[in-house]
């Protein structure tokens, strides 16, 4: 689903600058996801107890991208 929302919303993406969209999008989705699913995670957002953060960690550098979600 990650990579076909990527193709879509970046037509004119191919190679590795779609594989970025795709991985970004990706951790959209897991995050829409989570939230989805627990009640408790939702209540702990809403009550200002916790927050989710999207990232990426570039394993060759060691490096984590936080990403706006």
């Amino acid at each position: 689903p990650a990579a076909e929302q990527a193709r879509k919303a970046n037509p004119q993406l191919t190679g590795g600058p779609l594989l970025t969209a795709a991985v970004e999008a990706n951790v959209g989705l897991s995050i829409d996801n989570l939230l989805r699913r627990s009640e408790v995670l939702r209540s702990m957002i809403a009550h200002g107890q916790l927050r989710v953060v999207g990232a990426i960690y570039d394993l060759s550098s060691g490096k984590v991208r936080w990403l706006a979600h």
